[in-house]
């Protein structure tokens, strides 16, 4: 048993090597020695049962002391290279490590933590703000809309008020026209059926221009008079301009210029009578106007001739009516 002792002494001192190779020495021993026991023990009962007992108690023993020499063995090989002082230091250095590690590694975890919920914080704040942007979208873009048609609408109303101020201009001349002032330090005036140096004739005024334009000119002046060019539509009316004491060829408010031999007036009606001076038929296909010689002794005194050739014109409106 001292063998046996010492053997598993040296085995856990020595290392693992030494421990492979005497183990298989005392195998081989402690069969040989059990064959011979029991040839022994066969011849003694009691007393094998006696040493039975005995090698338990030696068991218990031995696994003791095995496990107190391999804490020495264990603490020779990690503490032998210094003294125990330097050792204890070490070790309460390395325990301070593993502690500052382990509280770096609780601190890191939990702002990590932090960090996550912060994370989630923004994303609901960046979905909020899509949210809020896309609302804010959508009132731009109605804005812009509103702004839009109120743009539409104030051009609008500048046109019209411009239309109107021209209007009003246009009403003020022909005020002027029809009421100059007789009285300038009293702003008096002097209301007349007709325009000054207009002549009246029932109900129309005309004026006789002593200029001579196209026809198509001639039309735009009658225009900037509040006038048109003369349309004829009575007898009456044209005894008057054949008669009248001027003379000359006038423009009159007469064309074929859209569809030969289909002559309309000015206001778009169609010439149901006509005073030619020689029947129409084909005529000359250029001679698309229509002038009338005034004072020639014949109520026949219309004349078809070139729109771009100049004449004077007679410009024609209403005369001023007056309420009693």
């Amino acid at each position: 048993s001292s063998s046996f002792y010492c053997a598993v002494v040296l085995s856990v001192c020595k290392g693992p090597s030494y421990a492979f190779f005497q183990g298989d020495r005392m195998r081989w021993s402690m069969l040989r020695s059990r064959e011979q026991d029991l040839k022994h023990h066969r011849q003694h009962p009691l007393l094998v049962q006696l040493v039975a007992v005995c090698l338990g108690l030696s068991c218990v023993v031995l696994l003791t002391i095995i496990i107190a020499l391999s804490v020495h063995c264990e603490y020779d090989t990690i503490w032998g290279q210094g003294s125990p002082a330097t050792a204890i230091s070490q070790f309460q250095a390395s325990l301070q490590d593993y502690f500052t590690l382990t509280m770096d590694k609780e601190m890191l975890e939990s702002e990590t933590q932090d960090l996550h919920r912060q994370e989630n914080v923004l994303q609901r704040q960046k979905e909020d703000l899509e949210k809020e942007m896309g609302t804010c979208q959508l009132e731009k873009d109605d804005l812009q809309h509103k702004k839009q048609k109120l743009e539409d609408e104030i051009q609008k109303k500048a046109r019209e008020f411009a239309d109107a101020l021209n209007e009003l201009s246009e009403k003020c001349e022909i005020v002027d026209q029809y009421c100059p002032t007789a009285n300038q330090p009293l702003q008096e005036r002097l209301c007349q059926y007709c325009p000054q140096g207009w002549e009246l004739f029932n109900s129309k005024c005309y004026y006789f221009s002593t200029d001579k334009l196209s026809w198509t000119d001639s039309r735009k002046s009658c225009k900037t008079q509040g006038a048109n060019l003369l349309m004829i539509d009575s007898r009456e009316e044209q005894e008057f301009f054949t008669n009248h004491p001027k003379k000359g060829y006038y423009w009159i408010g007469l064309s074929d210029s859209d569809k030969e031999n289909y002559w309309t007036w000015v206001d778009n009606t169609v010439l149901i009578t006509g005073y030619w001076s020689s029947p129409k038929l084909d005529g000359n296909r250029a001679n698309n106007c229509a002038v009338i010689n005034i004072n020639a002794n014949s109520l026949n005194n219309w004349v078809d001739v070139g729109c771009i050739s100049a004449h004077r014109r007679i410009c024609e409106t209403k005369a001023l009516s007056f309420s009693m």
